[in-house]
């Protein structure tokens, strides 16, 4: 059998909706070990949050508190907010299986094994079908799920995410909503790390060297430029 690849892990952090769309997106794009997948959860300084990368700013703006400072995320998706959610991260290099599927199939890779960790944790999920997804446009994340989302077992949503595909690999941002889930949020982290490695055909291990974004990607983020950009 081939050897496994490493999976890294890197440490809990928490910052601001900028510097965490930073670090992601560096994640995928200015890790030292590119030809590993790596992973990263992480909160948030106050009140947050995010959007997608095709969202219009305006009309992103019209669905949130007066005083928001929503940040446009680098993957597609809808509204998110942060205030009481469980988040990740997850970095794939382009030549690894899960990145060659098609973007449903990825999709639908990830969410089984956050499910999978769920059950194991005594929170029973499922994954959403296709005739569970809300009909026509939908600008906010957990409303509704859309198919593959992770789901309870009478289909009120859990989990989402959105991905982006570049030269570099996948990247993978998901969201748990934490209200009405009773979790001992560590062995769940531990749990899903280990159906992702599964999942992934990989070992999981520490990172344990320092990971800051380039200085030009927490710029990006910062700016009106990105964030009203449509």
């Amino acid at each position: 059998m081939p050897e496994k690849s490493p999976f890294f892990v890197l440490p809990d952090g928490c910052a601001s909706a900028p510097e965490n769309m930073a670090a992601d997106t560096a994640l995928l794009e200015a890790f030292p070990r590119p030809d590993s997948p790596r992973f990263r959860h992480y909160a948030w300084e106050g009140d947050a949050w995010t959007f997608g990368y095709a969202q219009r700013f305006d009309d992103v703006r019209a669905q949130l508190p007066r005083d928001a400072l929503p940040v446009r995320r680098p993957t597609g998706g809808g509204v998110v907010d942060h205030r009481d959610d469980w988040t990740y991260a997850l970095a794939i290099p382009f030549g690894h299986a899960l990145c060659r599927m098609k973007a449903p199939d990825s999709y639908v890779a990830v969410h089984a094994a956050l499910a999978e960790a769920l059950k194991k944790c005594g929170a029973p999920a499922r994954l959403a079908l296709c005739a569970e997804s809300a009909k026509g446009p939908l600008p906010a994340c957990f409303m509704a799920p859309s198919p593959g989302d992770v789901v309870t077992p009478n289909g009120r949503k859990l989990a989402g995410a959105a991905q982006k595909r570049n030269r570099h690999g996948l990247l993978v941002q998901g969201s748990i909503a934490k209200a009405g889930i009773s979790l001992d949020w560590e062995n769940f982290k531990a749990a899903f790390i280990e159906t992702l490695a599964g999942a992934l055909n990989a070992v999981s291990m520490h990172w344990e060297q320092p990971f800051i974004p380039p200085q030009i990607l927490r710029e990006r983020y910062l700016s009106s430029e990105w964030n009203r950009r449509r």
